[in-house]
């Protein structure tokens, strides 16, 4: 058997599996949008022209996103074999917000919550969506100077931070790892 990679549509029983590509927390994360086959002459999924990611078309479908989004959070992008806050970002904003408001997300640890939920609570799709401003604390992360634009919850009741360093460049990190004031 072959790696399933993005784009792939693996069927199981009455059950369609697409992995989307989320890279962020980890270069090569995958989540798994899982919604029923479809039926000839009633079709449960987009067209193969649609540009939604996943390709369903409604009906109810889940999504499993590991340690990419979680219930109010996003995943950290500091862990072995993470790849960029930009990756995150478009993973989050660019895929899975993309999914039908009432598809439901089953993160890698939490509780689960809905699109429609994260857009609206999770404070940093709110940031990303310019509903709140961003925030311009100095802050000391990880040993190093920077700003903190947003400390938001995490999914087992700490703080997770966005930070940006002095070159431009953003991260997300534990916010057990900021220090506030310069």
């Amino acid at each position: 058997m072959s790696p399933i990679e993005a784009g792939d549509t693996v069927g199981l029983g009455e059950l369609e599996v697409r992995p989307l590509r989320t890279p962020g927390h980890t270069a090569g994360m995958l989540s798994f949008l899982v919604g029923e086959r479809s039926r000839a002459g009633g079709g449960s999924r987009r067209s193969s022209a649609s540009v939604a990611p996943g390709g369903f078309s409604g009906g109810e479908a889940v999504v499993f996103t590991g340690d990419t989004l979680f219930k109010n959070s996003v995943g950290g992008v500091r862990a072995p074999g993470h790849s960029t806050y930009a990756d995150l970002r478009d993973s989050i904003m660019g895929t899975l917000m993309e999914l039908p408001p009432e598809t439901v997300i089953y993160p890698g640890h939490s509780e689960p919550t809905t699109v429609a939920q994260e857009w609206q609570d999770n404070g940093f799709i709110r940031v990303w969506r310019g509903l709140d401003p961003e925030g311009a604390e100095p802050c000391t992360a990880l040993g190093e100077p920077a700003t903190l634009v947003l400390l938001g919850q995490d999914y087992d009741g700490g703080t997770k931070a966005w930070i940006r360093w002095p070159d431009g460049a953003d991260d997300i990190v534990p916010g057990s790892r900021v220090r506030r004031g310069g």
